[in-house]
């Protein structure tokens, strides 16, 4: 996709207009109402617990996604984290709200890459073809918001790998390479040699890399 929106920056990254004085007010509620220990943390099921007092609601699998991405600490979520991924949810609820034409609560291929592309991922359709495929759980042929936001988080977690290769591959010894990558739950030697045989890598050939080994999921 080379259409240009407004709010996009890099890939896998959304520009956030900041939350006005009663929204965050709001979430603060919600924030300290679910976080019955009173740590100033939210753990994992306390996070799902504030998202749908937020209005969302999604299942434990996106809800370890969102953790990994973007808790400081990695298990728990500060009050700011939480206010950071509110936003980012709102904003892909957006997002999905615009691209879905008809307004029936689904989307098919063509409105998914551009979903996809205004929260900073831009593929090429035979990855988003193949992506739709694994996220369609119901096997519809289109995506629900729920996949959608499923979708987004891997795809964000697969970036930020991504990004752990462009910067370590070549700058230092192999096996260390690969203990990286390892470390990060990718230990498939085949991915990790053509990774190696491939010093310039986009975003799109790591996802092809991946789809074609059947690591993607």
């Amino acid at each position: 996709y080379q259409r240009r929106v407004r709010g996009t920056t890099q890939a896998g990254q959304v520009r956030m207009a900041s939350p006005n004085t009663d929204s965050r007010a709001f979430l603060k509620k919600v924030f300290e109402g679910i976080d019955t220990n009173h740590n100033g943390k939210l753990e994992a099921t306390e996070l799902k617990a504030a998202l749908k007092g937020a209005g969302f609601n999604f299942s434990d699998k996106i809800i370890l996604r969102m953790i990994k991405l973007h808790a400081s600490a990695g298990t728990s979520l500060s009050f700011d984290e939480f206010l950071e991924l509110t936003q980012f949810l709102e904003t892909m609820k957006s997002t999905y709200g615009r691209v879905d034409n008809d307004k029936n609560g689904k989307i098919e291929m063509q409105e998914l890459g551009e979903a996809l592309f205004d929260v900073g991922l831009n593929l090429k359709q035979d990855k988003i073809k193949t992506l739709l495929v694994i996220v369609d759980h119901d096997h519809s042929g289109t995506v629900e918001f729920e996949e959608f936001v499923e979708l987004s988080f891997h795809l964000r977690y697969l970036h930020k790998m991504y990004l752990l290769v462009v910067d370590n591959i070549l700058k230092v010894p192999e096996e260390e390479f690969r203990k990286l990558l390892s470390h990060q739950g990718l230990k498939n030697d085949k991915i990790v040699s053509e990774l190696l045989a491939k010093p310039s890598v986009t975003f799109d050939d790591f996802l092809g890399i991946l789809i074609k080994n059947g690591a993607a999921s």
